[in-house]
């Protein structure tokens, strides 16, 4: 028997949703951070893996700490031309991730009362940054279309999974110049969902919280 659509996100949801993944890629973005340092920290002595580790986490930006580790790494296994390629991989991923990130921290949210669900909800870039192309809005709700640079709920998820596949990248990496184990070994970087997916795991989130919430 074929299962009913699920009827499209409300705004109340549309604005649950989004808050709610907005935050889990600011802490996948985190783990992400934390996991290059100790790839850092890693390669230095006992004596010196504090001091490696309080200089990475003291710098400020993603890009210097990636510049960072990206010297420090090609230091540590210049001899070795397959770690150099797949460090190069890592890398690559790495700055995919943070152009991602710099989206979700820099670009101002808005809310478009009259778009479709999953695109009322965004991010769009700041209208007074004249780097970038000029947003459409200019008040926190704005009826009509929104940009088509501008980021709903689907496009935060897939920077979301964009910062987990370079997280796994550099955890294999890790794992493969030390000679452990690699639990990614076998698994490649999972696909974001649908939106119609992200509705209807929201709502079995939902479900469950008010039936928990009413045993409690």
């Amino acid at each position: 028997m074929a299962k009913t659509a699920q009827p499209p996100l409300s705004i109340n949801e549309e604005q649950l949703v989004f808050g709610f993944e907005h935050s889990l890629t600011i802490t996948q973005f985190a783990a992400l951070e934390q996991i290059l340092g100790d790839l850092v920290a890693a390669g230095a002595d006992a004596r010196s893996r504090n001091a490696v580790r309080t200089a990475f986490f003291g710098i400020e930006s993603f890009r210097t700490k990636l510049e960072f580790a990206d010297r420090y790494v090609q230091l540590l296994v210049k001899d070795s031309p397959d770690l150099l390629e797949r460090w190069r991989i890592v890398l690559k991923a790495c700055n995919k991730a943070n152009i991602g990130r710099n989206h979700v921290v820099h670009y101002t949210k808005i809310v478009h009362t009259q778009e479709k669900a999953g695109r009322r909800v965004v991010l769009v870039p700041h209208p007074t940054n004249p780097s970038r192309r000029r947003a459409t809005a200019t008040t926190p709700e704005q009826p009509g279309a929104a940009p088509d640079d501008s980021i709903g709920v689907r496009q935060l998820v897939e920077i979301r999974y964009t910062i987990f596949a370079a997280y796994m990248a550099v955890h294999s990496f890790r794992a493969v110049a030390s000679g452990a184990a690699d639990i990614f070994a076998t698994v490649k970087p999972p696909q974001a969902p649908t939106l119609a997916v992200i509705t209807t795991n929201y709502r079995q989130l939902a479900t469950m919280a008010a039936v928990q919430g009413a045993l409690s």
